[in-house]
């Protein structure tokens, strides 16, 4: 009964965190902040290119992001894709991960910062599409708000079967608790 009122309780205050979370207009009028993206992949053939084509139609200046593709030994035609690319985004690098750990994406990730030009990262998956404006509202929130970390929300595109419907409410449940987490001022994950 204890362990009930306890989840109760951090349910209520994760909503109490919510919210308290600020809303911010994303304002494309500020002077734009660099940022080096950080993308670790491994066999994702099937989504790479939808991937490539968010990142090209970003409403941001591409001299002001660089995109660090770091290959986790793929197998497929993911790297072959992506060269494709490179004509198309002339900011766009592949490396090669440099496994150390038992966490490969932790790995790509160090790499990734070892090659990063600017001093502001952002990470994302291989798997994802990026909304247009994506790098605008990192850029609001860091120019308006003085944020030192910014974290944002995935949306999951799912099918109607009875699996995937679980798992987009489960990702949301996580990514509630996150957000409310950060609106109580005591982060404690981050998903992507």
């Amino acid at each position: 009964m204890v362990f009930i009122a306890v989840y109760f309780f951090l349910i209520l205050v994760f909503i109490l965190g919510l919210i308290r979370l600020p809303l911010t207009k994303i304002d494309p009028t500020l002077p734009q902040q660099k940022f080096s993206i950080i993308i670790p992949f491994r066999n994702e053939e099937q989504n790479i290119e939808a991937l490539l084509k968010s990142i090209q139609n970003l409403r941001y200046h591409s001299e002001n992001f660089e995109i660090l593709l770091i290959d986790d030994h793929s197998t497929d035609g993911s790297t072959n894709k992506i060269k494709e690319w490179l004509v198309k985004l002339p900011n766009l690098k592949i490396l090669n991960n440099c496994r150390v750990t038992n966490a490969p994406k932790k790995d790509a990730i160090q790499v990734g910062l070892k090659h990063a030009l600017f001093d502001f990262i952002i990470t994302t998956d291989a798997d994802c599409i990026l909304p247009k404006n994506w790098l605008h509202s990192y850029n609001t929130v860091l120019k308006k708000e003085k944020s030192l970390f910014v974290a944002g929300p995935i949306s999951l595109n799912t099918e109607d079967n009875f699996v995937q419907q679980y798992q987009k409410y489960d990702n949301l449940s996580l990514i509630g608790a996150t957000m409310g987490s950060f609106g109580i001022k005591r982060p404690m994950m981050c998903n992507a």
